[in-house]
């Protein structure tokens, strides 16, 4: 990282965090890709605000099983709505679409935070577009977890098949 401020971290390997929109540049042109990270990156507003950027699958997939913990059936356009209103995403994060221009980004980040969950078993789909936890969702939330992430999955059977 010659040339980069000390303090300005752009490796999308060890998942480190760009502090302000000056570093995203300065880590883009120094061919960093920022789209990997697998945290949440925070970007700093004019007047000292701060906003993250869309969050990852993995980050998505604790608040959608603690949605879901109310053993209710919600649709996944349900789950869209209220998890952009849980991380504060601005309407152009909720609208930014993927570069095939096919459906928003946090939209697919959403879906696959559902998949991941369904094939490790603490969701499943009762219907299309529609998912409820399981028995071992509420295992999992039992435990209190600080987050979920595909490590965590790891220790299903079913997800190791996947």
């Amino acid at each position: 990282m010659t040339g980069l401020d000390k303090d300005v971290h752009c490796s999308a390997r060890t998942g480190e965090t760009v502090a302000s929109l000056q570093a995203a540049s300065v880590c883009r042109r120094a061919g960093y890709s920022l789209e990997p990270l697998a945290v949440r990156v925070r970007f700093e507003r004019k007047g000292g605000e701060s906003t993250m950027a869309i969050p990852d699958f993995q980050t998505i997939m604790l608040p959608l099983l603690k949605l879901a913990g109310d053993g209710e059936v919600h649709s996944i356009h349900e789950a869209v709505n209220q998890l952009a209103d849980e991380f504060s995403l601005s309407e152009k994060e909720r609208t930014q679409l993927l570069p095939s221009g096919q459906q928003p980004r946090f939209y697919n980040r959403v879906g696959w935070a559902r998949t991941y969950l369904k094939k490790a078993g603490p969701l499943k789909d009762p219907r299309r577009g529609h998912f409820r936890i399981t028995e071992r969702g509420r295992q999992v939330l039992e435990q209190k977890p600080s987050k979920i992430d595909t490590a965590f999955l790891r220790d299903f059977e079913e997800f190791v098949d996947f």
